[in-house]
């Protein structure tokens, strides 16, 4: 039985973090099926990877901080770096950070990897190797080659997962929010609905 159209209204919350770890997982999904161009599919696992952690940073500073997206001349937020951003909440929070060992260490890796890319120069590299008909591409530069495997887009992928649940637990989020995608709630209004109003806003 159908009905009349009604107009709804309310608010929606989108957390690009967890969109980006489920991008993650399905670009590594789609390099398992070993078709041509799997090694793309890795090495947007390892940068999605990134962008996912530097989203989290981002959400739980923009709780946390009212002037966090801020573009200030002086010392704004928005002009540090993901890992002085990070550096600032696991103080807060009193989350131990260490870039030299664990997953930390691996999603700054990571981060190295989405900068050349992003920023992307020409690599010029000169090699001498032994051609036994074995060997594979061997134009791939040293910082991209190691991302170019199954078991480091994983490791990447988990790193990433478990920095983003060490933070979220530190700051107060409950443990589902490492697996929400957002938020919402909507009801019956007059109309007609008014236009949406993003909780970060005057940013490009």
């Amino acid at each position: 039985m159908s009905r009349q159209p009604v107009f709804m209204e309310g608010w929606t919350e989108f957390y690009p973090f967890c969109y980006m770890l489920i991008a993650a997982d399905t670009a590594l999904d789609a390099a398992r099926m070993e078709l041509p161009g799997r090694n793309f599919h890795y090495v947007t696992a390892v940068t999605f990877s990134a962008f996912a952690v530097e989203a989290a940073v981002n959400h739980v500073g923009i709780d946390h901080f009212p002037e966090w997206m801020e573009k200030l001349k002086d010392g704004g937020h928005e002009r540090k770096s993901w890992d002085k951003k990070l550096e600032l909440l696991t103080t807060k929070f009193g989350m131990p950070l260490d870039f030299t060992t664990g997953s930390a260490k691996t999603v700054k890796e990571a981060f190295e990897v989405r900068d050349k890319l992003a920023h992307g120069k020409t690599w010029v590299g000169r090699q001498c190797y032994l051609d036994d008909g074995h060997m594979g591409d061997a134009s791939f530069p040293d910082w991209l080659a190691p991302c170019l495997n199954e078991s480091r887009a994983k490791q990447v992928i988990d790193d990433a997962r478990t920095l983003i649940g060490q933070l979220l637990d530190k700051a107060g989020y409950q443990p589902h929010n490492l697996y929400s995608m957002g938020q919402g709630s909507y009801g019956e209004t007059a109309g007609p609905a008014r236009p949406a109003v993003w909780k970060v806003k005057g940013t490009k």
